[in-house]
């Protein structure tokens, strides 16, 4: 490319385009007109890029990324591709009430993470918004980040581990064994958690600040994107 980031072939300034693997690449925007002088054809530049060449009007000149631009388009990417799946499996609007119930603590990327690793472990759906509220309750108890109670709860109750909830002071029968297990698990987060006060405004406030600086990081992303 050159200091100059001009194209070898015609001279014009290179623009920016992205390959749906999320990869950022610097190319002419001439492109098309030009793959002959490489002696390529057009179907063999769109198999290496895997893209479609950018609109003229989302064209911009090409410069380096910053350190923090280059963490928010990789953290957009991902949180993109956990939020596509989330819609896939329950729909856009799910996600509302789940944030609300966990008091908005929990970065979108992190909360999307957690609701589609309870979704895998076949976890209930409509008792998701209840059980990530006690979880995160039991976890402020416990000392524990409320990411970290809600994969317990998820992970304890979905491989049936006796051991993961007992690590979030949730205890259960030895002798419970399939669905009955599930369902005994599910009531003993939901009894023991509903016992617990709120967290406090203040908490809340302070524990917010890293969700909403991730939050931002993945706006600023999605920016960069356009």
């Amino acid at each position: 490319m050159g200091l100059k980031h001009k194209c070898g072939i015609c001279g014009s300034e290179l623009i920016i385009a992205y390959t749906r693997q999320g990869y950022r690449l610097a190319i002419c925007p001439n492109v098309k007109g030009r793959i002959a002088k490489l002696g390529l054809n057009l179907r063999q530049v769109e198999i290496w890029c895997d893209m479609k060449i950018s609109e003229p009007n989302k064209q911009i000149p090409f410069r380096p990324l910053t350190k923090e631009e280059e963490t928010a388009y990789n953290l957009s990417i991902r949180t993109q591709g956990m939020r596509s799946a989330f819609n896939e499996l329950v729909g856009s609007k799910y996600y509302e009430l789940i944030e609300k119930a966990t008091y908005g603590v929990i970065s979108e990327k992190d909360l999307l993470q957690q609701t589609n690793l309870a979704l895998m472990m076949n976890l209930p759906l409509l008792q998701l918004p209840k059980l990530f509220n006690c979880a995160v309750k039991l976890s402020r108890a416990m000392g524990m980040t409320a990411e970290k109670g809600i994969e317990a709860i998820s992970k304890g109750i979905g491989r049936k581990s006796r051991k993961i909830l007992d690590n979030i002071g949730i205890t259960l029968k030895p002798n419970l064994k399939g669905e009955k297990w599930i369902e005994e698990a599910i009531k003993e987060v939901i009894a023991k958690g509903s016992q617990l006060p709120e967290p406090t405004e203040l908490e809340i406030k302070a524990n917010a600040l890293k969700a909403n600086e991730i939050n931002g990081l993945i706006q600023l992303g999605k920016r960069l994107m356009r």
